[in-house]
């Protein structure tokens, strides 16, 4: 708690007629913050203001918002790192607080960041088949460099090795731009385990940034599990190197932020932090941080195993046209479907991660979900392939393939569906 009482004080206070100021809650990482509800915009503004006045200089604003719903502004004061969210419709202004918080370059829009994309390439998302369940994304960017969305268990590491090798030219390794993570679960970030235990598996590849909003001690207490992988994060961090030899920072995404990705964007629609907690379901999955990547101009939706806590702040803050959605990867592989929630959404392609059926204890809601929708895809029967612009049923999908694992993690390709999804 010492970088509490050395950070606050520091800290102007936001003084707006009839705020209700909760108590300052760590949400991990050393990352503290401070909601203050029933302010109004002008509040917001008049706060940032008193802000520059005492010395804060502004590093990034994303301007007009998102969906015109969530401003954000990031500030600094020497070690200081203040960043400052408004959500219109809650009416609520969060003051998130941190010493030495690294900011990713990526914040900024820069041309450089697309100078060298050829004529005719094109952006792809890959769904990677997997051998067991969990979420492992790919959107290779017309550059030749990756965004990577989890990625899978301990398992799955040397197929999305051999897979992004696949995709540069021969002799050249391929560059992750930005790895990011959903949430700290074994079947979104279990390859990091992988890497500690076989260091020999990041020399293949270079990580420029990791994006990871690790929760606090009483949200991993949630799910004991948890605590050992998200471990896993921060400690193959340390392992994997950047184009320029050092090792990836990561980076803490919240709500409101914008990312910069070669001909991409990814916008942070919730991070923990912002999440009321009137909201929150009481379960680890709800540290899920949902993801919106716009690429030409069309929109895809990650939430991770986002829950019913999530999906509400989602539907409280973001209307329905925001939701109109070209590409939806399904939340939780299909265990947390909600029909309200998929109802408050207009999907032309959803992305169940599952191998080719959906878990049978979300069975009607899930059939809900696939007849309102125009196509639905999972990874059985190969990797799915969809490039931008994309076009419902112009997906390539590749024969699914009997990779080969290192030893003591050979896993059959065929798991017990049974047992994975059992009917409740």
């Amino acid at each position: 708690m010492m970088q509490k009482r050395e950070m606050f004080p520091a800290i102007p206070n936001m003084n707006a007629s009839g705020a209700a100021v909760e108590e300052v809650v760590h949400y991990g990482a050393g990352n503290y913050v401070v909601t203050v509800g029933e302010t109004k915009k002008a509040d917001y503004l008049a706060y940032l203001n008193t802000l520059e006045r005492r010395g804060f200089t502004k590093v990034v604003d994303n301007g007009e918002g998102l969906n015109g719903s969530v401003f954000n502004v990031i500030y600094t004061k020497e070690k200081l790192v203040l960043t400052v969210t408004y959500v219109t419709n809650l009416r609520k202004t969060y003051i998130s607080a941190a010493l030495e918080l690294p900011l990713s370059e990526h914040l900024f829009r820069k041309e450089e960041y697309t100078a060298g994309n050829g004529n005719r390439a094109q952006t792809s998302l890959h769904m990677l088949e997997l051998w067991h369940f969990g979420n492992s994304f790919v959107f290779r960017l017309k550059n030749g460099r990756f965004v990577v969305s989890d990625g899978g268990m301990r398992a799955d590491i040397p197929y999305l090795l051999d897979y992004l090798e696949k995709l540069v030219p021969e002799g050249e390794k391929p560059v992750v731009e930005a790895w990011i993570f959903s949430h700290g679960h074994f079947d979104h970030c279990g390859v990091m385990g992988a890497i500690i235990d076989d260091i020999s598996l990041a020399e293949r590849f270079y990580v420029e940034g990791v994006y990871y909003n690790e929760p606090n001690d009483a949200v991993t207490q949630l799910d004991p599990i948890a605590r050992v992988t998200i471990s896993w994060i921060k400690a193959a961090a340390g392992i994997l190197k950047t184009t320029k030899g050092m090792n990836p920072e990561i980076y803490r995404p919240q709500t409101g932020q914008r990312y910069y990705f070669n001909d991409i964007t990814m916008d942070i629609i919730l991070g923990q932090e912002q999440l009321p907690r009137a909201n929150y379901s009481g379960d680890f999955n709800d540290s899920s941080t949902w993801c919106m990547f716009t690429v030409e101009g069309q929109k895809c939706l990650f939430c991770g195993d986002g829950e019913k806590g999530g999906m509400r702040f989602i539907m409280d803050t973001y209307d329905r046209e925001y939701l109109n959605v070209d590409v939806f990867t399904l939340m939780h592989h299909g265990f947390n479907t909600r029909i309200d929630f998929t109802d408050y959404c207009t999907v032309k392609t959803a992305l169940f991660t599952v191998k080719d059926r959906t878990p049978l204890n979300k069975e009607k809601q899930n059939e809900h979900l696939r007849q309102s929708v125009q196509e639905y895809l999972t990874w059985g029967g190969g990797t799915k392939i969809l490039t931008f612009p994309y076009t419902v049923g112009s997906y390539e999908c590749l024969p699914a393939t009997e990779w080969i694992y290192h030893e003591g993690l050979k896993r059959p390709l065929q798991p017990n569906l049974d047992v994975l999804f059992p009917s409740v």
